[in-house]
């Protein structure tokens, strides 16, 4: 995910009103637009912001819809919709103004009517419960539909609305420029949810023309068309129409030459190097890869002991030079690189995985099977992990899953394997990465494991002392090492390669990329 690099108008700490917005550029007489072909990998299961949980879910809405307030990776915050917002002195009271040039793309005007639907739909939302709406007053009761509008959630005018907290939380605005935070017509704009998510309304920078199979060199893709909005609200570049081609099966390296833009396993890059058509482009390290223990199929799993000798048995400087070209960081913590809570200088202690091994001989040789997903740089790394695992006589079967989509969405939420190996993007909220984690319900936890302690402390995050608040992080981190149910790898580093024409790739966050500010030269 390429984080570090950030365009804004203006950026504002959290806790501090802003008030700069960002007027459309007129687009010169003379200028060319042109289309552009992406190819990426996963079928969407729903392109309604809330209801998304993979990755290419997360960047069509980013390209359809527009958040409040956007964040980088820093936790600093600049406006979108909103155009500036108050915060009183305990910081219990949001006082929002909206921008009121913003259309949805069918041509109505943006309102508060529409942020408050958004919200409401979020508190409503059966399928994940998101605990920093906690904080809004009388949640609960409208929850548990006590009452029928949510007391601390006010409109004033068609473009001013008034958010009261029950505490100050001061990762709120952050919350608000989540992916899943993203606004929505109010009333789905009219359609029921199921014609609404066929054809989705947003004020975002493209808007969705039709989605539907096409052949493309003798392969089968779901194609979704975008075209540019002329309406949006803020400078854009010079793309005409997003054409993207998503598959749920992995594309040979002779196929993604024929897209504008796709991402590059490290296999791959060699070979696309060489090409004077192609530059790569290295996003920084952005995801903590892991293992998920899962006690299903050994009952010796729910021995912390033998969890721990797991952990620490674990060479992961090992690992990323020999395995993965130093194309990543290793992973001692839980807390994705370069989040408040990480770190940097922190290391397992590999020698008590002599320790721990002395205390369970009597346990004599361990069998397990460890899950991932077939021909990807996952497979090696199970490899890997059942040579480092043997030392110790713990005995590894590898099993793989070739369909990426069954893999992360079916599989690992109904599998007996003892190991899984998973992942998780590096979004801007250390608090919302772990709650994800932790959480029964939470995105990151396809178990559904409960961790309790872990639950209280995550639950008094954030603090308003800094100080006290990394403590509190850093007591987290020693209870996962402790438990180690979840088990850091690496930190990982995606590569994009895209056609030379192409230039201003950025990020809003994550692996999503910006196409809103994307430029291709008219050559």
């Amino acid at each position: 995910m390429m984080r570090k690099i950030w365009l804004s108008a203006c950026l504002a700490l959290p806790l501090f009103a802003a008030s700069c917005s960002r007027p459309q550029a007129p687009a010169p007489a003379s200028r060319q637009f042109h289309p552009l072909s992406v190819l990426a990998i996963q079928y969407p299961r729903s392109l309604i912001p809330s209801q998304g949980e993979n990755f290419i879910e997360s960047q069509l809405t980013a390209i359809l819809y527009d958040n409040l307030v956007q964040v980088d990776f820093h936790g600093n915050l600049g406006p979108e919709l909103a155009e500036k917002w108050e915060v009183s002195a305990d910081g219990t009271e949001y006082t929002f103004q909206l921008r009121s040039d913003v259309l949805f793309h069918n041509n109505q005007p943006l309102t508060t009517n529409d942020v408050i639907f958004t919200l409401e739909q979020l508190i409503r939302n059966p399928n994940h419960h998101y605990p920093e709406l906690d904080h809004i007053v009388g949640a609960e009761d409208f929850i548990q539909a006590k009452t029928a509008s949510l007391r601390g959630l006010v409109r004033i005018d068609d473009h001013t609305f008034k958010v009261t907290l029950n505490d100050r939380f001061k990762f709120f605005l952050p919350f608000l420029a989540g992916k899943y935070a993203a606004i929505i017509p109010a009333h789905y704009a009219g359609l029921s949810q199921e014609k609404f998510n066929a054809h989705p309304i947003g004020t975002g920078p493209f808007q969705f023309v039709f989605q539907g199979e096409e052949v493309f060199q003798q392969k089968k893709f779901l194609k979704i068309l975008f075209s540019r909005n002329p309406h949006y609200h803020a400078h854009t570049g010079n793309i005409s129409e997003l054409h993207f081609y998503l598959s749920n099966q992995e594309i040979d390296t002779k196929s993604k030459l024929f897209f504008d833009l796709f991402f590059t396993s490290k296999r791959e890059l060699k070979d696309i190097a060489n090409r004077p058509d192609c530059k790569i482009i290295s996003i920084p390290y952005n995801a903590v890869h892991f293992l998920i223990l899962n006690p299903k199929e050994n009952e010796l799993l729910r021995n912390p002991k033998v969890r721990q000798l797991i952990n620490h048995a674990i060479d992961r400087e090992k690992l990323v030079n020999e395995l993965l070209n130093r194309q990543a960081l290793p992973a001692h913590l839980m807390i994705p690189y370069g989040l408040l809570g990480n770190d940097p200088y922190y290391r397992i202690d590999y020698r008590q995985a002599d320790r721990l091994f002395a205390e369970l001989k009597t346990q004599g040789r361990i069998s397990f099977t460890l899950l991932t997903l077939a021909a990807n740089e996952r497979e090696s790394v199970a490899e890997f992990l059942k040579r480092e695992l043997a030392r110790y006589q713990i005995d590894v079967q590898v099993a793989t899953v070739a369909d990426r989509y069954e893999y992360f969405n079916r599989v690992i939420y109904n599998t007996n394997a003892s190991l899984i190996i998973g992942g998780v993007p590096d979004y801007p909220s250390a608090y919302d990465f772990l709650t994800q984690l932790i959480e029964p319900s939470g995105s990151c936890n396809p178990l559904k494991l409960e961790f309790p302690a872990l639950d209280k402390l995550v639950n008094s995050l954030p603090g308003l002392d800094t100080v006290e608040e990394n403590r509190s992080l850093a007591r987290i981190n020693r209870l996962i090492e402790e438990d180690s149910i979840y088990i850091p790898l690496y930190y990982n580093s995606e590569f994009l390669t895209s056609k030379l024409k192409i230039g201003n790739i950025t990020s809003k966050f994550g692996q999503i990329i910006n196409f809103s500010l994307m430029e291709v030269s008219d050559d």
